[in-house]
C-alpha cells in the first residue's frame, strides 16, 4: 500500500488556494467529516482506485515535479507539482490517513501500532535578523522544512501512546544540493590492493578482489561504472548515514541512541508483522501478495484472466 504527496494548483477564479493531494494505490472510503484533521474531503480525495483513470507513471511524475528541475504535471486539466513544496515531511498526513481509515472519525482513538519517519538530513539553522537577503534565504529553506511537522506529530503520538521513531542524519548533509551527483576517477587500482595485502602475487591479488557480480546481458545503467569512478556524493551520504546509525548513547549533539532506536523499531515491526499473520492467515496472504486480490478473485469467478491494473487513485 502506497500513498504519494503532490501539490495541486487551486482555482484562482473561485478563490481556491493550492492544496496538498494524495495519490493512493489502495481504496480509501470517505470517513466522517470530523475525521479529517488536516484538510477536507475534496483535498484528500477518498474513493476507489479502480474508478480513477490516473496511471502510476502519471502519479509519479506529479509527485516528483520539483520546481526548477522538472516541469509541472497536467492531470485532468489541473497542474501538479512536487508535494515537498511546503509539505516536505508528510508524516502528519500518514498518521491522519490511519485515523480516517481505521478510527471511524474518532481522532483520539489509537489506531497505529507504530509510526516510523525517515528524513534526508538536517539543514543548518537560518537567521532572519541580519538583512533582507537572509529573510529571503530563510523563506526559501522553510519550503522544505521537516522539523516542524516532526515536532507536531511527536506530541500527537505521545498523547495517543503510539511509538514514534524519527531517523534523520543530523550532521554532514546540510550543504548537499538536491541535484548533486558528483563523481571522480577511482584512485584505487588492483596493484594497490595487492600492496595493501603485503604481496604482489597474482593469486593474492585475485583473492583480494571481490567476487564478480552476476549482471544482466545489458546493464540497466550504462553510465554506472564503480570500477572506474568513485561516486563521491553517494559515498558522502553513505558514510554520514552509517555514522549516524551506529551512534550509541546520548550527548549534547546527538541525544538519541540511534542504534538502540533502530533495534527497537525493527523488533516492533517484526512483532506486529507476525501478530498480524497469526491473527488471520487469509487476510495476511491477501495483503502480502497484492492489493488487488479481491479484483482478481472477481475476475477469476467470471472466467477471465487475473490482472494487476497499473492505476493509482488521483
Amino acid at each position: 500500500m502506497l500513498a504519494m504527496m503532490a501539490l495541486r494548483e487551486g482555482d484562482r477564479k473561485r478563490g481556491e488556494g493550492d492544496k496538498c493531494h494524495l495519490f493512493r494505490s489502495y481504496d480509501h472510503v470517505e470517513a466522517p467529516p470530523r475525521g479529517y484533521n488536516l484538510s477536507d474531503a475534496n483535498q484528500l480525495n477518498p474513493g476507489r482506485v479502480q474508478s480513477n483513470p490516473t496511471m502510476i507513471w502519471e502519479a509519479c511524475r506529479a509527485t516528483s515535479a520539483a520546481p526548477l528541475y522538472f516541469d509541472k504535471m497536467m492531470l485532468g486539466g489541473v497542474r501538479y507539482m512536487d508535494g515537498g513544496v511546503g509539505q516536505n515531511n508528510p508524516v502528519e498526513y500518514a498518521l491522519n490517513e490511519a485515523h480516517q481509515m481505521c478510527a471511524g472519525g474518532d481522532q483520539y482513538k489509537k489506531v497505529a501500532a507504530a509510526l516510523i519517519s525517515v528524513g534526508t538530513g538536517h539543514k543548518k539553522p537560518q537567521s532572519r535578523f541580519q538583512n533582507i537577503l537572509h529573510i529571503m534565504k530563510w523563506a526559501r529553506k522553510s519550503i522544505t522544512n521537516t522539523q516542524d511537522a516532526h515536532f507536531r506529530v511527536e506530541g500527537t503520538c505521545k498523547g495517543l501512546d503510539i511509538p514514534y521513531f524519527r531517523f534523520d542524519v543530523k550532521t554532514g548533509l546540510s550543504k548537499m544540493k538536491l541535484d548533486e551527483c558528483k563523481k571522480e576517477r577511482a584512485k584505487k587500482k588492483p596493484e594497490n590492493i595487492a600492496q595493501a595485502n603485503g604481496s604482489a602475487n597474482p593469486a593474492a591479488l585475485a583473492s583480494a578482489l571481490p567476487e564478480p557480480v552476476q549482471t544482466l546481458e545489458k546493464p540497466l545503467f550504462d553510465s554506472y561504472q564503480p570500477e572506474k569512478y568513485d561516486y563521491t556524493t553517494y559515498n558522502t551520504i553513505k558514510n554520514f548515514t552509517l555514522t549516524y546509525c551506529h551512534h550509541k548513547g546520548g550527548d549534547h549533539n546527538n541525544p538519541v541512541d540511534v542504534d538502540g532506536e533502530l533495534t527497537n523499531a525493527a523488533e516492533l515491526l517484526v512483532y506486529y508483522r507476525r501478530k498480524r499473520e497469526a491473527s488471520s492467515r487469509q487476510k495476511w496472504d491477501n495483503f502480502s501478495t497484492h492489493p488487488y486480490v479481491r479484483v482478481n478473485q472477481l475476475l477469476n469467478g467470471l472466467n477471465r484472466e487475473p490482472s494487476f491494473p497499473a492505476r493509482a487513485q488521483a
